[in-house]
């Protein structure tokens, strides 16, 4: 049974640019927007349900640029978590392949998938998944724990600003 699925890009009117990796794990801090941030290339993912394979995504393939905005929609068990676990590197696809910029995730191993992820990646979960010990602005920065909380904050003040 091949599930359904739907990727839908709206364009923003973002005027920034935005930094990615490149293949040697230097970077590119002025990404131009024209150029795809994020690119799945024929991505499948089958499991197996007792002795049967069950195909969660089959042949999804897309690009999203640089300060595009993206939903990613579709009916219950249609695949869209399965669809951002594979686009962040949490699990490898069976077939096709997920760039992040120009560094492919399937060559990477895991430690270097999760670096990846720390730097460049964030997620904001239905949930939230939040501390409620911690402060909105805390919260925020827990990911970027290696980071010096001065700078990290100052960059998240001057986003915030820039987004309105």
């Amino acid at each position: 049974m091949r599930a359904p699925r739907r990727v839908h890009a709206v364009r923003d009117t973002c005027v920034s640019r935005c930094a990615a990796p490149t293949k040697n794990g230097s970077t590119r801090d002025f990404f131009p927007m024209s150029e795809p941030v994020i690119r799945a290339q024929n991505l499948s993912k089958i499991v197996r349900s007792g002795d049967t394979p069950l195909t969660i995504l089959d042949g999804v393939s897309f690009e999203v640029a640089g300060g595009a905005t993206v939903a990613i929609v579709g009916a219950s068990g249609s695949g869209k978590t399965t669809l951002l676990g594979l686009l962040a590197g949490l699990d490898r696809p069976t077939t096709g392949e997920v760039w992040l910029g120009d560094t492919a995730l399937n060559g990477l191993s895991e430690d270097a998938r999760a670096a990846l992820r720390r730097r460049w990646l964030g997620f904001v979960f239905q949930s939230f998944q939040l501390l409620p010990a911690l402060t909105a602005l805390e919260n925020v920065m827990l990911p970027g724990r290696k980071t010096p909380r001065r700078a990290l904050a100052n960059g998240l003040r001057a986003s915030a600003c820039r987004r309105g």
